[in-house]
This record gives structure tokens, C-alpha cells and sequence, in this order.
């Protein structure tokens, strides 16, 4: 995981339904997470947390 492969919330947005990797706001947590396009909203992996792209700074896709 190289910094270049990090992309702004602000840039581009995931595809509806795609897991990431996320990084919150101004306390930089990383969380895996999914976009959920019709709420707006990326919900944290096995949890009810779901964080709006204002709270985020970067993304970066996950390849399996």
C-alpha cells in the first residue's frame, strides 16, 4: 500500500456497493467499509457505523 494509491473522497467516489478502505477525519482511523450510494453514506464492515464523505479524506479500493 503505496500513499499514491489513496484517493480523495473529493476526487472520485467509489462504485455503489464496492468495500474500500477508508480514512476518517481529522483523527485519521482506518476503517474497510462499503459505499452505499442511494444514503450517501460508507458503513463500516460488520457494524451500524456509517461515516457521510464530509467526515472522510481518502479512500483506496480493496482487490481481492
Amino acid at each position: 500500500m503505496k500513499a499514491e494509491d489513496w484517493i480523495k473522497v473529493e476526487d472520485r467516489l467509489p462504485e455503489d456497493g464496492q468495500m474500500c478502505l477508508i480514512i476518517t477525519k481529522p483523527t485519521a482511523f482506518c476503517y474497510k467499509a462499503r459505499w452505499n450510494e442511494r444514503n450517501g453514506v460508507f458503513y463500516v464492515d460488520n457494524t451500524q457505523l456509517g461515516y457521510y464523505k464530509s467526515a472522510l479524506s481518502d479512500w483506496m479500493p480493496i482487490v481481492l
